[in-house]
């Protein structure tokens, strides 16, 4: 899965592997490296957080927490 645009609030999931980029933006298409190798059957982005579907039924979420957005619970 690949994500671009603004990252604020780590909404396109696009940690590049440092932990201080949680909030990068892309003016590209760029890889996911999560889910790299891991097929996405369904996604949905918000303002401030997306989620994706996997094949196999598991669900990942990333971007802002706020009022339980992400299922969380906390």
């Amino acid at each position: 899965m690949y994500t671009w645009g603004t990252g604020t609030f780590g909404r396109l999931g696009l940690s590049l592997g440092d932990g201080k980029k949680i909030r990068a933006s892309a003016d590209h298409p760029t890889l996911v490296e999560t889910l790299n190798g891991r097929r996405a059957v369904a996604i949905s982005c918000g303002y401030t957080h997306s989620c994706a579907v996997l094949e196999g039924g598991s669900v990942v979420t990333w971007g802002s927490a706020v009022s339980g957005k992400l299922g969380l619970g906390e």
